[in-house]
């Protein structure tokens, strides 16, 4: 199985959204377009939260750096909470 990932990874390369979110090709995630990406963020989340997040719900970047994926730098959020959060900053 692992031989078959590696293979798969190969073939489909992770790339940034023009916005800097990293995209993944996990075909089987429920986020998952129809091209088989993903934003890495919510693929780490929910399997951080064990859980789906449904589209009401918002990662929030705790340090504000898209690319930073740890799973202790991801907060799942409504979209009010991260508006809120956002406004906060400014």
């Amino acid at each position: 199985m692992v031989i078959i990932d590696k293979l798969r990874d190969r073939k489909h390369k992770p790339y940034l959204t023009k916005e800097g979110y990293k995209q993944v090709y996990r075909p089987n995630d429920p986020d998952a377009r129809i091209n088989g990406y993903t934003p890495e963020h919510r693929y780490i989340a929910r399997k951080k939260y064990k859980g789906n997040l449904t589209n009401d719900l918002v990662v929030h970047h705790v340090d504000g750096n898209k690319s930073n994926n740890k799973p202790s730098n991801l907060k799942v959020v409504t979209s009010q909470e991260h508006y809120k959060i956002h406004n906060r900053l400014k």
